[in-house]
């Protein structure tokens, strides 16, 4: 059985990952673990408290930590009544509530290499001050989760329904239509492949659009066509784009595609996804949708 992590921290925005878990048709069949890491305070603080002149300070520490724990257990148990009342077996989900030892991404890190399919987490977190890719736990996890696939869920992202899958016909973009066809198991919506050319001249935009056409079939046969329908699948070309990216986006935003796919490293990638301008902006932007980095 396939087994999906999904980070959350007690907030409303990182229930968001939750919600759409629960939109995705193979998730049922998944075993869903529900993560959430707590900052227990040392016991070594807890001696302060004889001081009088710190008692206070200390005894409100200690509530702090008490209530952010029971806090967590909350939303931990919440998801779980949240997923088995739109189908998932209980037997299925499971929550794990673990005190902070190596720092929250790496204990997330280290939970997600015991096996799991794909690590879904939120945009912004506790802290609320930056965007992913400018500080923060998602961030953290982008840089160093090069081997799992990461789903980064936004604000109010639609329910998987619609999926843009953005490609370059580089070996990475065929893993990702690969995890696409997985992603969509029992899934009835449409899917989209999608590739820009910045180019304007005549003969270059030739030269791409035959090449781009044997790359449109080759993902087409990885994410087995012949079960999806041609009415379910489509290609898309964009001619003339000054940005990739905003290219992509602007079709994700404008045609209702919730669900951005995207392969970590392109083809002239020397250098992981962090030094790769396309996906990184691509994921730096995307608020309001889900964003799947595949490696």
């Amino acid at each position: 059985m396939k087994k999906i992590l999904c980070a959350l921290d007690g907030t409303e925005r990182s229930f968001e990952t939750v919600k759409y878990i629960s939109s995705l048709p193979m998730a049922k069949g998944c075993e869903i673990t529900l993560f959430s890491v707590f900052e227990e305070v040392p016991e070594a603080y807890w001696d302060l408290g004889n001081i009088a002149n710190v008692k206070n300070r200390v005894e409100g520490i200690k509530a702090w930590s008490v209530n952010r724990k029971n806090e967590l257990m909350e939303q931990l148990n919440r998801a779980v009544d949240y997923l088995s009342s739109r189908g998932f077996p209980k037997e299925n989900l499971k929550t794990i509530l673990k005190s902070r030892q190596k720092g929250i991404s790496r204990e997330i890190l280290e939970e997600a290499r015991k096996g799991y399919f794909a690590v879904v987490v939120g945009r912004r977190g506790v802290a609320r001050i930056q965007e992913v890719l400018l500080g923060g736990i998602s961030s953290r996890l982008l840089e160093k989760l090069t081997d799992i696939p990461l789903c980064i869920v936004g604000k109010d992202t639609p329910p998987f329904d619609k999926v843009l899958l953005a490609t370059d016909g580089s070996q990475n973009s065929l893993r990702a239509a690969e995890f696409v066809r997985e992603l969509c198991e029992g899934s009835s919506g449409e899917i989209c492949i999608i590739h820009v050319i910045r180019g304007r001249d005549r003969e270059v935009v030739e030269e791409i659009e035959a090449n781009i056409q044997s790359i449109f079939q080759r993902i087409k046969e990885r994410l087995g066509q012949r079960d999806i329908g041609p009415n379910r699948l489509s290609t898309r070309i964009i001619y003339g784009a000054e940005s990739r990216s905003l290219a992509i986006l602007d079709v994700a935003r404008r045609e209702g595609y919730g669900t951005i796919v995207l392969g970590r490293k392109g083809l002239s990638a020397a250098q992981e996804f962090f030094m790769g301008r396309v996906s990184s902006r691509i994921v730096q932007l995307a608020k309001g949708l889900s964003v799947w980095v595949v490696t």
